[in-house]
């Protein structure tokens, strides 16, 4: 089977970013070049990581705004949408509201990590890593069913 990784409509990337640049400083143009290294990487082995600066956050709370300065350690879990190379048109979409662990680190991290949800779009995180590999296998049944699966953590950052 062939997936398909984030290929959003237009309508739904717009809203997408619309959302998204409302808590980072981010352009369409690097939301999509992450996308879009990211479907490259879909099929490839290893752990492959993708950072972006700290100085990104649009801070809305002053509580929240000190925390993130705190953190140690960054990570910012961006939507997903996967899907199986088909010819069906107009897939109804489930979504997949998760909450990731935090990540940890014992020393400041000055880049922020980006990924997706349970990370799956690594092969690795999709097939090898038991905790994840489970996630995708509820996944597949969704996919396999007809369905597109729209993945985003209930915590954005």
């Amino acid at each position: 089977m062939q997936y398909l990784f984030s290929e959003f409509r237009a309508s739904e990337f717009n809203a997408l970013y619309q959302e998204i640049s409302q808590v980072f400083k981010i352009s369409k143009d690097q939301l999509n070049a992450l996308y879009l290294i990211m479907r490259e990487e879909l099929e490839r082995e290893g752990y492959p990581e993708h950072t972006l600066s700290r100085n990104i956050f649009l801070p809305s709370d002053e509580s929240f705004q000190k925390r993130y300065d705190d953190a140690l350690v960054i990570g910012v879990d961006i939507p997903s949408i996967l899907d199986l190379d088909s010819d069906v048109k107009g897939k109804k979409t489930v979504v997949i509201l998760g909450q990731d662990p935090l990540r940890r680190s014992e020393a400041r991290v000055e880049e922020i990590s980006i990924g997706t949800p349970y990370a799956l779009h690594l092969k690795n995180c999709r097939e090898k890593l038991r905790n994840t590999r489970l996630y995708f296998d509820l996944i597949k049944v969704l996919l396999e069913s007809g369905y597109r699966v729209y993945l985003t953590d209930v915590f954005k950052v």
